[in-house]
């Protein structure tokens, strides 16, 4: 027996200095840099099919292996995320309380509001009762990239969640209950079953029931040749004769290009200190990584295994009974990942779900001596597109369930893309859910409940009833045994459980009648009309993974998306007869998650149409005809790598300007983009990255100040600069990292009132700055009523400078920007937010003003690019009741509306002549 001692909290304030503050930067040219990324072992799992990914263990969403190489650090071929972590260790040794400027978020008038979807969860591998509540009805849930949150009564077809504690990291994965004190409970975070999809960095403690949690294990990821972040598999709270004893179980994943950590494995805290526990099976001593451990009748504990980092242990089971010598009593030759469930009645009956080499199928077993393990029949799903003998549907490393009624052990529930029951000890099942109504599953008559299992609590004083947590939240039954033919028998309790993972956002442009809409990760794309000021509803529109959205800034439509280029619209407003419209379904072109824009002036929408090492640009035209016109273009010169962000300028109206960044650091500036004939005679390139000033990496988002040549630009990566800035079209190129951390950062937009003040979204929240035309920007946290989430997109409504922010965890947020604090009026007097202007685009020249606040008398010009006015009113009068129309008559074009009181400038917007 050996252990290595960690102490409880690892990491050092010098060692979180160095690593916050210091960038990497080796000079990596672009053509190096181009070679890592196609050379890089990624490129081979990424070649791999969807049921090829599935047997080698590897979940199907490719979203996460593409971030990988997106954000990698181009001097060493690997990414960084204990970045993150000095980030933490750095904002608790100042007890950080963030800003003081007027950006979303910084404070209590500008905090994020949350807007949803409180109808729609994510995905949860955590629930359990509260052992302190005397009702038996409140209940905690844990998201993958969300957080913990609770529900005082899940029983109460009303009742709604709330977020509590544990905001500096959101991937809860596990928990335990201290068995000797109730109050005292532990989580980890982690989830090591989608790699780098909810990246972990320790545990947590309660000893107020859920109160207050504080830090019990900090990870330092540093630690070990692996570098990577560490996943929490299990903990156990563990009786020994009145003796609480804390356990864990840590896994990870292989890295590239060196060991994985050393550090996996199972671990005991004792006295202070958390010691690794390494067990000789059959003269192997390395660590083996548990993937469940479940306490016997007895108080003995039995452990299941997957795969280590060394690809063996897996498909193993063993028993304990001080926690550090271990009995095998179980093997399957070639498996990986066991799930189990220990009756609470006979100690030496146990129920074990193996998952099979190559995921072929999983094998459900079962002892009732302890010994000796018979092979069960699995489920067969009414879903003709699951394999008889395969209810995980290749899946078992992800969603594998199995639970024992704790009254009745023969009684057991298993889950993979759907729930079955058994009443004879698993000999025969029924199924009790459909993740759809296709094929087969239409005739069935059991509940609808979303995909993808992963774990079921009963009621501790009722196990007919129970709650269930996969990829779409928590389901709630109070009555499982009417569930084989119920379809009201298990039933979604997702009010306000927001933890949805977005990877776009839009909003439409009339605040009066506000739409919002994202694509969010296994829930389709999701919509609202007329949306309320805070949380909101929000109906499925379009199935499966939702990537780029965009709404038409005159509201006439709007697009949704599947992965690479799928793409459809609808027109605006969406009824109950609405149908989408057909735009292009291609899946062998873009990347997973593809990046897109739409020219809402030309109707256009633009997107990366890469394929067989051919890097160009889609173009999609007759967006709501159904039969869309498509052209491409493409130029190695300037486009010399895949497209990772494109911008469309909002400044040319009668033709498209487009700006588009690549994945080594290259930026093109397209003119006539629009041209039908795509020839080099038509199209106009600029490299705008000259002499390559942009730092070898990843461009992440492109965006625009006042004008075309005001263009502000970020980076994926970790080891480079992630911020740029230029002022002349990109002749000159500022940094503006200034003391910002070394992390990805993934949108920026610029206050449009004041372009010292700019935000941020990135893999840890947002931030601002707010002296971001000094040459060394200031950089704080700006996420007051937000979470350190992973920031994925920005949209401004220009009508009242709203902004809304999409998370990959959190569902969508909006806020607002404000004038300078120099140029503030009199509080009688009307802030800018409270001054409507639309539309932004006009065809007819007519603009509407009002106020949602007083009435009020002002004054409006408006002026043109060069600076000259085109119109002036004074004295109008604004009013809540009512709106003032304006008409400009003047050419097509950009021009800039000003709203003064006196000399000071209310509200500058930018509007559209079409």
């Amino acid at each position: 027996m050996k252990k290595i001692t960690i102490f409880l909290i690892i990491s050092t304030a010098f060692v979180a200095f160095l690593t916050f503050f210091f960038k990497e930067n080796k000079g990596v040219t672009k053509e190096e840099f181009r070679t890592m990324i196609d050379n890089h072992p990624m490129q081979e799992r990424l070649k791999l099919s969807k049921s090829e990914r599935k047997k080698s263990g590897i979940p199907p969403n490719r979203y996460f292996d593409d971030q990988y190489l997106l954000e990698m650090n181009p001097a060493t071929g690997k990414t960084n995320p204990e970045n993150i972590q000095a980030i933490i260790e750095e904002e608790r040794s100042s007890n950080f309380l963030g800003g003081s400027a007027r950006s979303p978020g910084e404070d209590t008038e500008t905090a994020w509001v949350d807007r949803g979807p409180n109808n729609i969860g994510g995905r949860t591998r955590v629930v359990f009762y509260d052992p302190n509540d005397i009702n038996g009805t409140r209940v905690f849930a844990g998201g993958v990239s969300g957080g913990l949150w609770v529900n005082d009564d899940i029983s109460n077809a009303s009742s709604s969640w709330t977020q509590v504690g544990i905001d500096e990291n959101l991937a809860i994965t596990c928990f335990a209950i201290d068995p000797n004190d109730s109050n005292t409970w532990y989580v980890g975070t982690g989830e090591a079953y989608t790699h780098n999809d909810g990246t972990g960095n320790g545990a947590w403690y309660t000893t107020d029931g859920g109160n207050t949690w504080s830090v019990l294990w900090s990870i330092n990821l540093n630690q070990g040749r692996g570098r990577r972040p560490y996943f929490f598999n299990e903990i156990v709270a563990w009786d020994n004769n009145g003796t609480t004893e804390v356990f864990f179980s840590l896994d990870g994943w292989l890295d590239y290009n060196h060991v994985g950590f050393n550090a996996s494995g199972w671990y005991k805290m004792e006295n202070g200190n958390i010691n690794q526990i390494e067990f000789d099976v059959d003269g192997d001593t390395r660590a083996y990584v548990f993937s469940d451990v479940e306490i016997a009748a007895d108080n003995s504990l039995w452990c299941a295994t997957k795969k280590n980092r060394w690809s063996t242990g897996g498909g193993e089971i063993y028993r304990t009974t001080d926690g550090e010598n271990f009995t095998q009593k179980y093997s399957l030759t070639g498996g990986d990942r066991v799930e189990l469930s220990a009756s609470k009645t006979n100690p030496n009956l146990v129920y074990a779900l193996v998952e099979e080499g190559n995921s072929t199928g999983v094998r459900i077993v079962k002892t009732t001596d302890g010994e000796n393990f018979t092979v069960l029949p699995e489920p067969a799903d009414a879903d003709t597109g699951i394999d008889a003998d395969h209810f995980t549907r290749g899946q078992a490393f992800y969603n594998l369930m199995v639970e024992v009624d704790p009254t009745n052990d023969n009684i057991v529930y298993v889950g993979g893309i759907d729930l079955f029951r058994s009443d004879n000890g698993g000999f025969s099942w029924n199924q009790i859910s459909k993740w759809s109504n296709n094929n087969n599953l239409a005739n069935l008559n059991v509940s609808l409940v979303h995909a993808d299992h992963h774990a079921l609590v009963f009621d501790p004083s009722d196990s007919n009833k129970g709650i269930f947590a996969n990829d779409g939240g928590v389901y709630y039954s109070s009555n499982l045994s009417s569930a084989s033919s119920s379809e009201t028998a298990i039933v979604a309790k997702n009010n306000n459980y927001n933890i949805t993972q977005f990877y776009s956002g839009a909003i439409g442009p009339d605040p009066e009648n506000e739409i919002l809409l994202g694509g969010a990760q296994d829930n389709g794309s999701l919509y609202v009309g007329n949306a309320t000021s805070g949380t909101n509803s929000f109906s499925k529109i379009f199935t499966g993974d939702g990537v780029a959205t965009f709404i038409d800034k005159e509201e006439e439509y709007l697009i949704v998306s599947f992965v690479y280029n799928v793409y459809e619209s609808y027109l605006l407003p969406i009824t109950a007869n609405s149908e989408s419209i057909p735009i292009r379904f291609d899946t062998s072109r873009g990347s997973f998650a593809n990046i897109a824009d739409l020219d809402d002036n030309l109707d256009i929408l633009y997107v990366n149409g890469s394929s067989d090492g051919t890097y160009r640009v889609s173009r999609f035209t007759d967006l709501t005809s159904g039969n869309a016109g498509a052209g491409s273009f493409a130029n190695s010169n300037f486009i010399d790598s895949e497209p990772t962000a494109i911008k469309v300028s909002p400044y040319t109206t009668g033709s498209t300007t487009l700006f588009v960044g690549s994945a080594t650091g290259s930026i093109a500036k397209i003119e006539n983009a629009d041209d039908d004939s795509f020839g080099s005679n038509t199209l106009t390139y600029t490299n705008i990255d000259v002499n390559g000033i942009i730092n070898t990496g990843s461009i992440s988002s492109i965006e625009l100040g006042e004008n075309e040549d005001e263009i502000l630009v970020t980076l994926h990566n970790y080891g480079v600069n992630n911020i740029y800035y230029t002022s002349d079209g990109g002749t000159n190129w500022a940094v503006k990292d200034g003391d910002f951390a070394d992390i990805p950062v993934k949108a920026i937009m610029m206050n449009p009132m004041d372009d010292d003040e700019v935000i941020i979204g990135t893999n840890y929240g947002v931030w601002q700055t707010d002296n971001f035309t000094d040459d060394n920007p200031e950089w704080v946290h700006s996420q007051n009523g937000m979470s350190s989430v992973k920031v994925t997109s920005f949209e401004l409504r220009e009508a009242d400078n709203t902004v809304l922010a999409s998370t990959y965890g959190r569902g969508l947020f909006t806020s607002t920007f404000t004038a300078d604090s120099d140029l503030s009026i009199d509080q009688n007097e009307l802030s800018n937010n409270s001054i409507i202007i639309y539309p932004t685009v006009s065809k007819d020249g007519f603009f509407n003003l009002k106020t949602t606040a007083e009435n009020y008398t002002t004054s409006v010009e408006i002026y043109d690019l060069q600076g000259v006015k085109v119109y002036a009113v004074q004295n109008l009068e604004l009013e809540t009741s009512s709106d003032k129309e304006i008409k400009l008559e003047v050419s097509s074009g950009l021009y800039i509306m000003k709203i003064y009181s006196g000399n000071k400038v209310l509200k500058s917007q930018k509007v559209i002549i079409q």
